[in-house]
This record gives C-alpha cells, structure tokens and sequence, in this order.
C-alpha cells in the first residue's frame, strides 16, 4: 500500500502541536481514511489548511472531516467541489447541499474556557448571550453564501447549514473531550 503524502503531514503536524493528544491524532487519522472515500475536488486546500496552525481554520476543517465521514456511514456518496458547499450528496434523486461553519469562541470569556485545577471548584455566569452570538454570526454568514450561490443558480432548493456548536459553548480539551457547562438551577 503506497503512503498517503497528506496522512504523513497530518501526523507530523499532530505530533509537533499536540505531541500529548494521542486520542485527537487518532481521530483526526481515522476521520481522515473516511475522507480518502470521499470525492473531492482540492484536498491539498483541506491539508493545507489543517496543518497551518491557525486554530480557526484547524477547527472548520475538522469539523468538516467529522460532517463527511459522517455523511459516509450514513450510508450517502457525498462529494466536495472545489466550488459551492463544503458537501454535495443525493437523496431519493434529490441533490442536497451542505454547508459547515464551525464557530470560533471569539467573545465568549476566557475563563469559559479554563478548567479547574488542583481539585478547585469555580463558579461564573453562562455566556447565553455570547454563545447566542456566535451562533447567530454563523447562521447569517451561511444565509449570505447560500443567497450567493442561488444568484448564480448552482445550487437546488435542497441547502443545509451544518454548524457546530461544541467550541461556542464548550470547552473542548486537546484530546478531543468536552467539559459540558451546566446552566445553575
């Protein structure tokens, strides 16, 4: 089996960020083989831009990776042009369109964010409106691309809009695990 030049830069990058996160290395490995299954039309777009140390772009292509291998063990074909959503798939004859956005954390409060130590408790307030924010940013950026590719009818009335929600609201560890924040009663 011959060796896969973006899987090496993946894991070169992995080890060199994230040198601790086995758990992650092994997802984003796995999450990558179901994206080889894929048709896509500019892998080194996606590499390049997983490996670049930008966090924003690290986390929407991850999340990206997660939608399509998703997508796949659903049992869909989908397919990812270089232009238009991120995912294009059929169902019953009917062309769907995904389009992903994973929001960054960007106004949520730093200690949102901070885990405790030491066996400390902390208390503070749920960033609702912060993390309302967010969201609402990502659904209005969607609604603007999908608006774009309907004036220049390349798409069918079948459009989605994927986003995740786990870095607005939670606080996702390096290893792929999530603290989950419960609202006070």
């Amino acid at each position: 089996m011959a060796a896969d030049p973006y899987l090496d830069n993946i894991n070169a990058y992995m080890a060199k960020r994230w040198p601790q996160a086995q758990r992650l290395t092994a997802y984003v490995r796995d999450l990558w083989a179901d994206h080889c299954q894929i048709e896509v039309d500019d892998r080194d777009h996606v590499v390049s831009q997983l490996i670049n140390d930008d966090d924003e772009q690290f986390w929407q292509r991850l999340w990206e990776l997660q939608l399509g291998s998703h997508l796949l063990r659903l049992g869909h074909k989908p397919c990812s042009p270089k232009t238009g959503p991120d995912f294009r798939f059929e169902v019953d004859g009917l062309t769907v369109w995904i389009e992903a956005i994973s929001p960054g954390p960007r106004g949520i409060p730093a200690a949102w964010f901070q885990f405790p130590s030491g066996g400390k408790g902390t208390t503070y307030d749920t960033p609702n409106s912060e993390m309302l924010l967010r969201w609402t940013s990502a659904f209005r950026n969607k609604r603007g691309k999908f608006e774009s590719y309907a004036a220049r009818n390349s798409l069918g009335p079948a459009l989605m809009g994927a986003i995740d929600r786990s870095r607005a609201s939670t606080s996702q560890r390096v290893d792929g695990t999530a603290r989950r924040h419960t609202p006070p009663r």
